[in-house]
């Protein structure tokens, strides 16, 4: 920015610097029922989630919980057709970085 350095790292260090948790998107094919919104509301790595065009998206605090995560959406009767990691793209951090200094006018 300027000619400052705003951040050092590989995009996964940026990224995880950036956002708290990561991203995983869960292919139902079909709206939450009562019970799978019930179940991922009472799980405690669960940060937030949403639903669009049967896919949940949800935010995780550590992706080795996973697996959990999988278990649990099953165990509440959910179909699930894929588990996708979501990553953000290198234009995705660099706005961001450039967002952050412009609200906190100095570097990471």
């Amino acid at each position: 920015d300027q000619g400052r350095l705003q951040a050092l790292g590989t995009p996964s260090e940026l990224a995880r610097q950036l956002w708290q948790g990561i991203w995983i998107e869960v292919e139902l094919r079909a709206a939450p029922d009562e019970a799978l919104v019930q179940a991922l509301n009472q799980m405690a790595f669960v940060k937030e989630w949403s639903y669009t065009s049967g896919k949940v998206l949800i935010c995780m605090s550590d992706e080795h919980l996973v697996p959990d995560l999988v278990s649990a959406i099953c165990a509440s009767g959910g179909r699930i057709y894929s588990v996708q990691p979501q990553q953000h793209s290198l234009s995705d951090i660099y706005f961001r970085i450039q967002q952050d200094v412009k609200q906190t006018g100095g570097a990471r």
